[in-house]
């Protein structure tokens, strides 16, 4: 899988595609859902790891502009959000084992803090 530390590559692409998934499923939980699990899903294809698809999705390129901030979602749904994406089915949904599930923004934002 690839490393932030070594591949400095940003999925631009992918991080456009959910920002305007994102913008069209405002106010559906199961939308916002579905376009983020779509994400992950696309960029573990593509060979990126679970943690550095969480860091692009809420805090880049910074904590302010993040693709959750731009499309206008609070600090409270993020966290709603991530919880959401916690659940066991989603883990499964991603292809991803339990304990490869992302862990909660506060615990993201130590780690690259």
């Amino acid at each position: 899988m690839r490393d932030t530390d070594s591949q400095p590559e940003i999925p631009l692409a992918l991080l456009s595609q959910v920002l305007l998934e994102l913008r069209q499923a405002r106010g559906s939980q199961r939308a916002t859902r579905e376009a983020v699990i779509r994400y992950f899903k696309s960029g573990i294809a593509g060979g990126f790891t679970v943690g550095s698809l969480m860091q692009w999705l809420f805090f880049w390129p910074d904590k302010q502009p993040s693709v959750f901030s731009q499309v206008g979602y609070s600090a409270t749904e993020i966290r709603d959000l991530m919880e959401i994406l916690k659940e066991k089915h989603s883990a499964q949904e991603l292809g991803l084992r339990d304990d490869q599930m992302p862990p909660n923004p506060s615990q993201a934002r130590a780690v690259n803090g």
